[in-house]
């Protein structure tokens, strides 16, 4: 019966590789870094329709920005058009987060508010439009305000 082929070279690899994957996976954190385990802020989630927060979930018009809360702040949204020129903020606080339309935008600016009960929660809605823009902006806004939904958990 003869022996078996010693191949040293095969051998000398698979060590080579043992001892650079023991070397890396000393290196993973037994526990995860405190920064990854407590997040600051609320939790959400923006996908290509709608933005889903722990206290509700609403539609967004297509093309505008999202723009979320500071994590130390209450829970806010603001939907930013194309342009800055029409913003529409939704809020669990009734404090007025944005006061204005940009600069290149005009000067006389109409002002929607709105007060949704969801459950246990208060929603604030409210929409800034160039006056002149009042008649298209109005119907997407309500549009928003029907797409308010309280989140499920």
């Amino acid at each position: 019966m003869p022996r078996p082929v010693f191949h040293i070279r095969r051998v000398s690899t698979t060590i080579y590789f043992l001892f650079w994957f023991l070397l890396l996976a000393s290196c993973v954190p037994a526990d995860p870094p405190a920064v990854l385990t407590n997040t600051p802020g609320v939790p959400i989630r923006i996908d290509d329709q709608r933005v889903y927060t722990e206290a509700f979930s609403l539609e967004y018009p297509n093309g505008w920005r999202v723009i979320t809360s500071a994590a130390d702040a209450p829970l806010s949204l603001i939907f930013a058009a194309p342009g800055n020129c029409a913003l529409i903020e939704i809020s669990v606080s009734d404090a007025a987060l944005v006061d204005s339309l940009g600069a290149d935008c005009p000067a006389d600016v109409e002002s929607l508010t709105r007060e949704v009960a969801l459950d246990d929660t208060s929603v604030f809605i409210r929409g800034l439009a160039p006056s002149a823009d009042l008649d298209t902006f109005t119907p997407l806004f309500d549009t928003i305000i029907d797409s308010l939904q309280p989140t499920t958990p």
